[in-house]
């Protein structure tokens, strides 16, 4: 088929697979069309996650990973993890970006239309390892979001399954280690 030929649904439902150059321009497409635009109305109070973020004595450790159809594991092996504070903000964030669970699948994605800057800084990262573990030390005692992403593309498949995922942690006292699982659920 030429690089430029019409890609017809009906051949792709039959089966017929355009060049990769294409196939690639057309999840793109496909891609970009299936977001969906969110605004948050919260401000972002950067004094209140200056405070969280400052030194405590706990420990925030998981791990993360997704599980496909047939039952394989996948890990979140080298993406990078988020430690958010829960402002006001980063709540109604969380909120609009995962209206049905944990999950915000990879194809179709909501995003947040603007990101205050203050709120990208004011978060802590981390790498999770080769086996999907990662670890926050000093943290004080509140309320966090723990995001990543999994993703991966099936055999003979061009978009990307699994996505973002995240989970709500409390951490009470001191001196505390607090365990997390980002799967979805």
């Amino acid at each position: 088929m030429p690089e430029n030929a019409v890609i017809s649904p009906f051949r792709l439902a039959a089966g017929l697979r355009p060049a990769p150059s294409v196939a690639l321009a057309l999840a793109a497409v496909l891609l970009g069309g299936c977001q969906t635009t969110v605004q948050v109305q919260s401000r972002f109070d950067a004094a209140a996650a200056e405070a969280a973020l400052k030194p405590g004595d706990n420990t925030i450790k998981g791990s993360a990973f997704m599980r496909k159809k047939s039952g394989t594991v996948v890990t979140a092996a080298g993406e990078v993890v988020h430690l958010v504070p829960a402002t006001a903000y980063a709540v109604e964030r969380f909120e609009k970006l995962f209206p049905r669970g944990k999950f915000n699948p990879a194809l179709g994605a909501r995003r947040v239309e603007t990101t205050d800057t203050d709120y990208e800084r004011l978060t802590r990262q981390t790498k999770v390892d080769k086996n999907g573990n990662f670890s926050f030390e000093n943290v004080r005692p509140g309320i966090w979001y723990v995001s990543t992403r999994v993703s991966w593309t099936e055999p003979r498949e061009t978009l990307p399954s699994g996505g973002a995922i995240y989970d709500r942690v409390e951490v009470k006292g001191s001196g505390q280690e607090v365990e997390v699982i980002l799967s979805g659920n």
